[in-house]
């Protein structure tokens, strides 16, 4: 359950805004659609991995604001994210999972591999983050921080 607090901050920030119980319905439907969809999916490439995993936290924020009758805007969502997101982790935590995040959306797909510096720190964070809603994604999550212990260079779905 999200602060009262903060959903007020948001609202009047513009990154939430209220939604109507019939609009709620009809987004509810959808996020848990794509949470199933991103769930049947299985990057072998940690990169891809952990960005599948970011999408599936952000998913499970926007399932929260709405059974609290708000929806996302499209007014900086990943600030949003990191708004709601410490309220469970540090501050320097999520914000490191986000950028790692926004580094990896502009590696072109071919040169992308995990840099163990970033990668545990941010997988680590995205775990915990992922505990709190669904301990089956956190498990998931989990797959990919061993994985990624003992493998940590890989390009592509290859790993070195």
């Amino acid at each position: 359950m999200l602060k009262q607090n903060l959903l007020r901050n948001l609202e009047q920030s513009r990154h939430i805004q209220k939604c109507p119980p019939e609009q709620a319905c009809r987004e509810t439907a959808r996020e848990q659609q794509s949470l199933s969809r991103l769930r049947q999916q299985c990057p072998q490439n940690p990169a891809l991995c952990f960005l599948n995993l970011y999408d599936r936290l952000f998913r499970h924020v926007s399932l929260q604001l709405l059974a609290q009758g708000y929806v996302l805007t499209s007014y900086q969502p990943h600030q949003t994210l990191i708004a709601i997101c410490t309220q469970y982790d540090a501050c320097a935590s999520v914000r490191h999972t986000v950028q790692y995040r926004h580094r990896l959306k502009k590696t072109p797909l071919a040169t992308n591999h995990t840099d163990p510096q970033e990668h545990q720190p941010a997988c680590l964070c995205l775990h915990r983050l992922l505990s709190v809603f669904s301990s089956s994604d956190a498990d998931d999550c989990q797959l990919l921080l061993d994985a990624t212990l003992y493998h940590p260079q890989t390009t592509g779905n290859k790993t070195i």
